[in-house]
């Protein structure tokens, strides 16, 4: 036998430890006789396991080592020719808690381990804390460490593998390893450096139907052998333990290791030295235990403080320039302004028929149309459909168009100290009544109007001013007595439509602005309440009505009653894009006769001059010169003295003027951000409050599918159809969330075109609602529903019962389905059209089923498309779910005949294809992978799509 074929591959084995010696080609590969008095080389080998030595009188255990009477190590000394001068009496320590040496022999006690090899099992272990000291106990020395563990395996007699361990440390713990044992605590033993060796050619290692090798051989990381306390006053001499050691140790039997019965404890101390442990022991302030967190834990903590500290940063800068805002004294009265326009031309691309495909032909609504809005005026602009009434308003209002703009616009200022307001600004201080309404359906009219005056006016205005000027508001317009009434829509059945109509006007004028520009306000109005809008709009243009700056308004309207038509300061008439006429409506009479068509006495002359625009052929060529009426009219004596004050005033009128070429800024917001989210949320909320069906169907409905997939898989075994049924409930709450997340689109895009309006109208900026909308959505109809179908399947399936595992699985559901209503709300912003968004949507929802691990093993799958797993959320969501449910879990069956015992962990990753321990990572792949870009993505679609284009 050659010196190298006995050598062992482990440091702490070159010199075969007490109890070990060579009976083969593998070094410390048998048991030894004797005691732990004599030198390990000199100690008798068990040839075999049917013939054994004797033990020394007074120890046991499969290697001879543990002593087992309280004066059997005082005894062998004495009876041993070992001679020093030793003054400390001998005793048998019993505990496993070791001073210097402690031997432990234990049964192991593995269902799968025992099935799969029949057989007395047992475990032997060396504990060293210090080395023995010959010199005062006479026991032998050997080249042992201190902080070390040595152990090994026995089957029915043999060695089969053998392990080591180093950088131990010993601590007590309250907690016992069985549920039977002393009550006196238990001793944990943990190291870290594990490492071992099957000795080849055993049963267990290579010999018997299973080879062990690849998994002791590979036993790595950390080892923890804990112990109960010994109670000598019960009448059993054993206690139980628990080994677990290395993460491949973990795996294969879970969180609790190998479990050990019927343990025996023994080392050989002086008594004085005994005494002397537990007297330092007593002082000592408990077990030392690793307080420092994981870098997991600490960078979430980092992350969750950095979140929560920006939250209410935002929070606070936004309370401080709100009050900053409210604090500021802005100038209500800011004098007349008016507006004034030169060569206005506006062409739309359009596909001309008859042309060849995708060729584009240009098309102009709009050509070289000027005309001037006087500050503190009212101004109408008649023509028949077509005629572009309403893309000048659209252009003079600032509004995107698709098509080219040209020419100038010019904001006139009456007084001299108005000069600071510029064509940029015009957003603040103009209003827009467009031709369709767009309400809040469940909103009531006072609140539509509160509304409009809270993101309108500046913050400086006090709620009291703010009710006063909505009273008024609903008291000309004839609202008062539909003021407390819901608007309502095509669902909802709320005010009529020549109601919404005044609403709409009301929700421009509590803004109090300066220029008003309204498209067809008179629709669906009766002469009546017709003719009582437009004095209401006539008396904002006076000087001296209140304390604000009287408005300059312009609207369009279709045929008005001779009465509305002689209201208006200026009319001015458009056919085909073309300007025909600009006057007062005095002047029309003589403008109809100059172009040879006179008005008929039994009709208007708005409707008559209407009609003439319907056939632009019957105009003279002179007829779109500016000033016509003045060169075909011969004025009096008192209209030439008020021509002369007119051209007077307008030398005193100053103009900021601005090319149409330049980009179109969005509209600028008039208030504060935090002003416009607190708006939006309250406004939100009550409107859910009203239509709550939306929410409680989110919320019932995870209660009633909650107990439905609680009931079908009902307290779970821990059989391997349990198993299969634990797994497949967790997939159940993933898929369901991804299902219910399409409500994420459908919502956003129901509130599309009111944010898109109001965006324009520049009540707010779209980050403003987009907050507040997320603030409901993923608050109510995302958290909550998530919480509750989690708390409800959770606790009837039977998943771990702690609270850490609990709250961990539950934050990765609520992370999850957050994920996947923003990646909805991308779609519907993305697309005005619902049906393709969905469509998109059930794809992304089919990708995360087929690669979220349970349908699909994720390491099978072929390399081309191996890269699709990690852009589905689901993929990590059950990945982090089953390194918390499934780790340590340990399936109980019977197996062909076989009881087994074994760590889900041993197979999951291999049946799954999920990582271990990867809960963290995940959680921060679907943090900060997954949420943070869908969130950033949803900003920026927000910003660039719910814009209005007309």
């Amino acid at each position: 036998m050659s010196k190298s074929s006995q050598s062992s591959p482990l440091s702490l084995y070159k010199a075969c430890p007490q109890g070990l010696g060579t009976n083969g080609s593998h070094a410390c590969d048998a048991a030894t006789c004797g005691s732990p008095f004599q030198l390990p080389s000199d100690r008798q080998l068990i040839t075999h396991p049917s013939k054994p030595c004797k033990c020394e009188q007074g120890f046991g255990g499969a290697n001879c080592n543990i002593c087992q009477g309280s004066t059997s190590c005082q005894d062998v000394r004495n009876r041993s020719s070992i001679s020093g001068p030793f003054t400390d009496q001998l005793v048998c320590h019993q505990q496993p808690e070791a001073v210097t040496t402690t031997y432990i022999d234990c049964n192991v006690n593995q269902k799968t381990i025992s099935a799969v090899f029949p057989g007395d099992i047992k475990l032997t272990v060396s504990k060293v804390v210090l080395s023995d000291n010959f010199t005062e106990t006479g026991l032998a020395s050997w080249p042992s460490q201190a902080g070390t563990l040595l152990s090994q395996l026995w089957l029915d007699g043999e060695e089969q593998f053998y392990c080591q361990a180093s950088e131990c440390r010993q601590s007590n713990s309250s907690q016992a390893v069985s549920t039977k044992g002393s009550g006196l605590g238990a001793s944990d033993y943990s190291c870290r450096n594990l490492e071992c060796y099957c000795i080849p050619g055993t049963d267990m290692c290579g010999q018997g139907v299973f080879d062990l090798s690849p998994v002791i051989n590979h036993l790595n990381g950390s080892f923890s052998l804990k112990c109960d306390f010994f109670d000598p006053a019960t009448a059993a001499g054993d206690s139980a333990c628990s080994m677990n050691g290395g993460e491949l140790l973990k795996t294969t039997f879970g969180d609790s290791g190998i479990p050990l019965q019927n343990c025996t404890f023994g080392s050989c101390l002086g008594q004085n030295e005994l005494e002397i442990f537990y007297a330092n022991q007593s002082v000592e302030s408990g077990p030392n235990l690793n307080s420092h967190l994981s870098r997991a834990i600490v960078g979430g903590l980092v992350a969750i403080g950095l979140l929560i500290a920006s939250i209410f940063t935002a929070i606070l800068l936004g309370i401080i320039f709100h009050r900053r805002a409210t604090r500021t004294e802005e100038s209500l009265a800011r004098g007349a302004l008016g507006l004034r326009w030169d060569d206005l031309s506006y062409r739309l691309p359009e596909k001309m028929p008859g042309h060849r495909r995708g060729k584009l032909a240009k098309r102009n609504i709009l050509e070289s149309v000027s005309g001037k809005l006087e500050p503190g005026s009212m101004v109408a602009i008649l023509g028949p459909s077509g005629a572009g009434k309403s893309t000048l308003l659209d252009i003079l209002a600032g509004r995107n168009k698709s098509g080219r703009i040209s020419g100038y616009i010019s904001l006139l200022h009456r007084d001299a100290q108005d000069h600071q307001v510029t064509v940029d600004d015009v957003s603040k201080i103009m209003a827009y009544v467009d031709q369709d309404d767009h309400l809040p359906p469940y909103s009531t009219v006072r609140e539509a109007l509160h509304f409009a005056a809270k993101l309108g006016l500046p913050e400086a205005v006090g709620s009291r001013d703010r009710q006063e000027e909505i009273n008024q508001v609903l008291e000309r317009l004839d609202l008062l007595p539909v003021a407390e009434k819901m608007i309502g829509d095509d669902q909802t059945r709320g005010i009529s439509g020549g109601e919404k109509r005044r609403v709409s006007i009301g929700m421009a004028l509590v803004q109090r602005p300066s220029i008003l520009l309204a498209d067809e306000p008179l629709s669906g109005l009766d002469s009546r309440t017709a003719l009582r809008v437009v004095s209401s709009l006539r008396d904002r243009t006076r000087y001296g009505s209140s304390r604000w700056s009287p408005a300059s308004i312009i609207l369009t309207v279709h045929q008005p009653s001779s009465e509305i038509f002689l209201a208006f300061d200026k009319v001015i008439l458009l056919a085909e894009g073309q300007k025909m006429f600009e006057g007062k409506p005095t002047d029309a009479f003589l403008w109809c006769a100059s172009q040879g068509h006179p008005c008929p006495e039994n009709r208007s002359v708005a409707e008559h001059m209407v009609n003439m625009a319907f056939q632009p052929g019957l105009f003279k060529p002179s007829s779109v010169r500016e000033d016509l009426v003045e060169s075909i009219v011969v004025p009096s004596p008192r209209q030439q003295e008020e021509m002369e004050e007119e051209k007077a005033l307008e030398t005193e009128v100053m103009m900021a003027r601005k090319s149409c070429a330049d980009k179109v800024r969005g509209p600028k917001s008039k208030t504060s951000t935090w002003n416009q989210v607190v708006t939006l949320t309250e406004r939100i909320f009550k409107t859910n409050a009203r239509d709550y069906s939306s929410l409680l169907f989110h919320i019932l409905g995870s209660v009633i599918v909650g107990f439905f997939i609680g009931g079908c898989f009902f307290r779970v075994k821990t059989t391997i159809s349990g198993f299969q049924n634990r797994v497949g409930s967790m997939f159940f709450i993933f898929t369901l969330s991804s299902f219910s997340a399409l409500s994420a689109a459908t919502g956003l895009h129901k509130e599309r075109r009111r944010m898109i309006r109001e965006r324009a109208d520049g009540f707010y900026h779209p980050m403003a609602w987009l907050i507040s909308h997320l603030m409901f959505d993923l608050l109510l109809l995302r958290a909550v529903p998530a919480i509750t179908l989690t708390s409800i399947v959770y606790w009837m399936v039977g998943l771990r019962s702690s609270a850490r595992a609990f709250f961990e699985f539950l934050i990765i559901a609520v992370i999850f389905n957050i994920d996947m209503a923003a990646y909805n709300m991308i779609l519907a912003a993305l697309f005005e059209d619902l049906s393709l968004a969905i469509l998109l949507s059930v794809l992304g929802i089919l990708l995360n089923l087929g690669f979220g691990g349970f349908l699909l093993n994720l390491s099978n799958i072929p390399g081309a498309i191996h890269w699709v797993q990690y852009l589905c959320p689901m993929k990590f969501a059950l990945e982090a779910a089953a390194s918390i449910q499934l780790h340590g879990l340990m399936i109980q069956d019977k197996v062909s005949g076989l009881n087994i015992s074994i760590s889900v962990s041993a197979f999951a990753p291999s049946l799954f294809g999920f990582k271990e321990n990867a809960y963290y990572n995940d959680l921060i792949v679907l943090s900060l992978a997954f949420l943070l870009p869908f969130i950033l993505v949803l900003t920026f679609t927000v910003i660039w799509r719910l814009k209005e284009v007309r």
